[in-house]
């Protein structure tokens, strides 16, 4: 009979054991992206939110509608209006829907700790709540001028040296 209840309880303790996700790719496997970062520009008169194309000592240049959802706009804006600037670097993951999918099936797994899922249920339900939460809704990025310099957003822009002589600005999307 113990023998019965070892065999019974051995599959699922390999069923507990820590994984790596499969579905989070390696830095190599990360597409590259040709575009600036997404900015949201506080301005002493408003908010201006698009792509950074370029900036310079004097100010930036921003293509207004990133999200590509009507006629975008180039805007220059003088550095001395800027009071801050969001810059969002990158998503948290470009695979949002499997991690989501993973972490809901999290809670589940406390059914093999016996009398201590009283404690590690919650505790699982809490924080896949919280993963779910903000695995689409959080990025990587700075706040000019709190984290980073004026001469360190350069980085950030599609064209760092500014924009190229050759190229209408009409034709940039």
């Amino acid at each position: 009979m113990k023998y019965m209840i070892l065999i019974g309880i051995l599959p699922m303790m390999f069923l507990t054991a820590c994984v790596t996700n499969k579905k989070v790719p390696s830095p190599k496997a990360f597409p590259n992206n040709v575009y600036g970062s997404f900015c949201i520009i506080d301005l002493d008169t408003g908010v201006v939110k698009g792509e950074l194309l370029a900036i310079d000592s004097a100010g930036m240049t921003i293509l207004t509608n990133a999200e590509r959802t009507s006629p975008s706009q180039i805007i220059s804006i003088e550095r001395s209006k800027v009071v801050t600037a969001e810059v969002h670097v990158s998503s948290t993951s470009n695979a949002g829907p499997s991690l989501i999918t993973w972490a809901a099936f999290i809670p589940f797994l406390s059914i093999a700790h016996g009398g201590y899922a009283v404690i590690s249920l919650p505790v699982n339900i809490i924080s896949t709540g919280v993963i779910i939460r903000r695995i689409n809704q959080d990025f990587y990025g700075f706040i000019y001028p709190d984290h980073i310099s004026w001469d360190g957003l350069v980085k950030f822009a599609r064209f760092p040296q500014g924009i190229p002589a050759g190229i209408p600005l009409e034709s940039i999307r």
